[in-house]
């Protein structure tokens, strides 16, 4: 499996988490509305499901971008001895 396609946070995936979100809270308000009781599937989707994949991106971008900072000053350091 490639974690770094699939939780490496960019941008583009920054904007389109923001738009599912929204769309998710959007579709949970409206079925309610259209149809007058509770449905659980956009309400997951929006709350627990989404923001835990953000908190695991930004923690593995983090890590990403922290050994990939190391592993250029490693090979800055050994070009110059």
């Amino acid at each position: 499996m490639n974690f770094k396609k699939l939780f490496l946070l960019t941008w583009k995936k920054l904007l389109l988490l923001i738009l599912l979100w929204v769309i998710a809270v959007i579709l949970h308000n409206l079925w309610y509305a259209v149809f007058g009781f509770e449905e659980a599937v956009f309400f997951t989707i929006a709350f627990p499901i989404l923001p835990v994949y953000f908190i695991i991106s930004v923690i593995y971008s983090l890590i990403y971008l922290i050994n990939n900072k190391n592993k250029k000053t490693k090979r800055k350091t050994r070009k110059k001895k």
